[in-house]
């Protein structure tokens, strides 16, 4: 199987599985679905790792963010591809989208722009994992793959949550009422704006569809 396969294969396994997660319950299902899609000539190598696969894809989203070495990692999981949208519509968002710049120094001068000092960095996080992921199977380092594709699973799990991927993710722009802040609501206020009502409301609505891969407690929100 191909690096580009494994990468779409992920991909397409991220999409079926991100409707609603909160940001370590998706990962965690996504890990486990991209599993079952491998082709049986692969599978086994990441069944026997599970746990170590499962763990690496959770790895950026709160062991990273401690680590100075990864100390920009909280600017990889966000991409504001709709920052640029002349109005509030879905029909000038998709155009934005569509006019994202390509080039990486090109899109932060245009979050600088806006005012976003911190976060974008998506598309190329994924790229840079994916090569990572690349030279790993070079490598035949079965440890360096696992941990590879568990931390290429992160973002682009990331990817396909349209929250991450807006400038208007929690309903900000679009006057969505936002119930006071993030440090000042409970844990369980899961409707203090449009983003948390369909992350953390839905997964924890439809837990029991989700319990082999999550178990959403207080500290998970």
């Amino acid at each position: 199987m191909s690096h580009r396969a494994f990468f779409v294969t992920v991909w397409v396994c991220s999409l079926a599985g991100a409707a609603g997660a909160d940001q370590f319950a998706l990962q965690r299902i996504v890990a486990d679905r991209s599993i079952a899609c491998l082709p049986d000539d692969l599978k086994p190598v990441f069944e026997q790792s599970m746990e170590a696969f499962r763990d690496a894809a959770l790895e950026p989203g709160h062991q990273w963010l401690r680590d100075r070495k990864h100390r920009d990692a909280n600017r990889w999981h966000d991409g504001a591809l709709d920052l640029s949208a002349a109005a509030p519509t879905a029909t000038a968002r998709i155009e934005a989208c569509r006019s994202f710049p390509r080039d990486r120094t090109a899109a932060r001068l245009l979050y600088r722009q806006h005012g976003i000092r911190k976060g974008g960095e998506l598309p190329w996080a994924i790229a840079e994992q994916y090569d990572l992921l690349v030279k790993a199977f070079r490598s035949k380092d079965h440890q360096r793959i696992i941990e590879a594709a568990g931390h290429l699973t992160h973002f682009v799990a990331d990817a396909a949550n349209p929250f991450r991927v807006s400038a208007d993710g929690d309903g900000t722009h679009t006057g969505n009422l936002i119930v006071g802040s993030s440090r000042g609501v409970h844990p369980r206020a899961n409707y203090r704006n449009i983003r948390q009502r369909f992350e953390t409301g839905i997964i924890t609505r439809f837990k029991s569809q989700f319990t082999t891969a999550v178990d959403v407690g207080p500290a998970d929100y």
